[in-house]
């Protein structure tokens, strides 16, 4: 999920057990009994690590792909870096590549959420 600038997840409650939680990125973080102090604390302090990150998902070593890794690649590269035409066709061309020869090596489920970069 792609949040905006004023977006924050939000504190959730888990019916079942009574936690209180957050999603983000599709995984959810348990903070504690719901309503309380501590997980009232806990959540902010998570969100301002995820605010801190860039409004990105966190993402353990182990757990970032090269997916995710090539998009944030791409997103920092849209915005920070000037390069000419030519330039941005062989990034392309390199990053499909290594798309290509890792992505469902990492990641047992990951084939089915390849990114496919366009032929420039």
């Amino acid at each position: 999920m792609i949040y905006t600038r004023k977006q924050l997840p939000k504190y959730c409650k888990h019916k079942p057990s009574g936690m209180a939680y957050i999603r983000i990125g599709g995984k959810m973080y348990y903070l504690g009994k719901y309503g309380s102090t501590a997980s009232r604390q806990e959540y902010d302090r998570i969100v301002a690590e995820f605010v801190a990150n860039g409004r990105q998902p966190f993402y353990a070593i182990d757990e970032l792909t090269i997916e995710a890794l090539i998009v944030r690649f791409l997103d920092y590269a849209k915005k920070e870096i000037n390069y000419c035409y030519a330039a941005e066709v062989r990034v392309r061309k390199i990053l499909r590549l290594l798309n290509d020869l890792y992505s469902s090596s990492f990641h047992k489920g990951m084939a089915d959420s390849r990114i496919i970069l366009r032929k420039t």
